[in-house]
């Protein structure tokens, strides 16, 4: 986004939201490998292939609404502001190859942001729009989404990445759970009372 756009941008946001967009400039980073402590998800559940947003798995959440990611993603479009959430799947042995994402219209006048299209980006660059909330049509949601691609000129690599970090922590935890999991070779205690020895008159 170049500079004078950027400004203005950040004119028009909250604190909070500035707060946000601010505080993940360099999450974003491609050596971004850790893991964030507080995300857990279920052996089933990363099997099952559930999708989650990249933030909730490596970022810090919004403490001003629990359970809240930021927003990693944000650009102007036509003079209103709008974010993008990105998803994938954490099964490892499945290779859908492919960035859910999630856009986001900002609302000055309530001061959030409300959803507006869900999209999947393959990784052979082509795009499908899935659910579209009215008033916006298909259309309009394929000019948002190829605004966003121009201001990400490497949109393509980098969701690539953090696919495939998404994949690497679905295979982490998957070993976790593997720990975890009791050894059938533990005998069981049964609860009860020791017998008394009889002592020798």
């Amino acid at each position: 986004m170049p500079q004078h756009f950027a400004d203005l941008f950040m004119e028009n946001l909250t604190d909070d939201l500035k707060r946000q967009l601010t505080s993940v400039d360099d999450s974003r980073g491609r050596k971004n490998t850790l893991r964030s402590p507080s995300f857990k998800m279920s052996a089933d559940e990363i099997k099952g292939g559930m999708i989650v947003p990249y933030r909730e798995v490596f970022g810090e959440l919004d403490h001003t609404e629990p359970g809240k990611a930021q927003f990693e993603f944000s650009f102007q479009y036509q003079g209103t502001n709008y974010f993008v959430e990105d998803l994938y799947c954490m099964n490892p042995e499945c290779d859908c190859a492919t960035a859910h994402l999630n856009f986001f219209q900002y609302e000055p006048e309530k001061a959030k942001a409300h959803q507006i299209f869900i999209c999947n980006f393959s990784f052979e660059g082509k795009l499908e729009i899935e659910t579209v909330i009215p008033p916006l049509t298909e259309q309009e949601a394929a000019k948002l989404f190829e605004s966003w691609k121009q201001e990400e000129p490497d949109l393509l690599e980098l969701v690539k990445e953090r696919y495939q970090q998404i994949k690497d922590a679905g295979r982490q935890l998957l070993k976790e759970s593997k720990k975890k999991k009791p050894s059938a070779k533990v005998k069981r205690t049964i609860a009860g009372k020791k017998k008394k020895k009889k002592r020798k008159k």
